[in-house]
């Protein structure tokens, strides 16, 4: 955090701390159900995307603006990423975030044992 801004160090430092109060469960909950626990959170609203019908395609423009002209910058994925609840919901993402790359694929062989000739 050395090379950014005073501004965007202060984010990321309130940011930061409200994870760290939530996964503590030291934030206000709210009763939503009147016959429910009152285990409902207020997620700041800079946090939230508004649903505009396609979950998945406004999270990806969001976390990668311009992904199919800015894939090749080198700390492009290194700087955001999504997290998913399942599987299903990567493999989702993924095919959709792969699609937007124009490039050529390219399959990588690997092997889960160590080759006797190695020695």
């Amino acid at each position: 955090m050395n090379d950014m801004n005073p501004e965007m160090a202060k984010e990321i430092e309130n940011f930061s701390e409200w994870v760290l109060q939530l996964g503590e469960g030291k934030l206000e909950t709210k009763i939503i159900i009147d016959y429910d626990e009152p285990d409902w959170i207020k997620i700041p609203d800079d946090l939230l995307l508004q649903n505009n019908g396609d979950s998945i395609q406004q999270i990806i423009d969001t976390i990668y603006p311009d992904i199919s002209n800015r894939f090749g910058e080198p700390n492009y994925f290194k700087d955001r990423c999504i997290l998913t609840p399942t599987n299903e919901c990567v493999d989702n993402v993924n095919k959709e975030v792969l699609s937007r790359i124009r490039t050529h694929s390219r399959i990588y062989a690997s092997a889960d044992t160590i080759s006797p000739m190695s020695d």
